[in-house]
């Protein structure tokens, strides 16, 4: 059996799909994972979405929607006010930050 590397392929398939649909299931999918390891750091350190939102700069809503698989994190994690240049791309909780966007 004969194994074929994805780069020898790979534009073959993302034509035939089209490239804007394959760059919106990756944005998508990207989003779904930060989501789910914002959840799960959430979870573990024992802090409430308020507090992660508070953290972030967003409303409780905008955190809590961030989970759904059709509101991507850099869309629905938009901050209320706008953070400092220091912290405009990584929000610290304790030991563990989480870059956003």
């Amino acid at each position: 059996m004969s194994t074929v590397r994805w780069s020898a392929i790979r534009d073959k398939h993302v034509e035939a799909i089209g490239r804007e649909d394959v760059e919106r299931g990756t944005s998508r999918l990207i989003s779904q994972v930060r989501a789910h390891r914002l959840a799960d750091m959430r979870k573990r350190r024992g802090v409430t979405q308020r507090e992660v939102a508070q953290a972030m700069g967003v409303t409780v809503g905008r955190a809590a929607r961030s989970r759904t698989a059709n509101s991507p994190a850099s869309t629905s994690l938009t901050a209320t006010s706008p953070p400092s240049e220091a912290s405009r791309s990584r929000r610290h909780f304790g030991d563990e930050q989480f870059k956003v966007g």
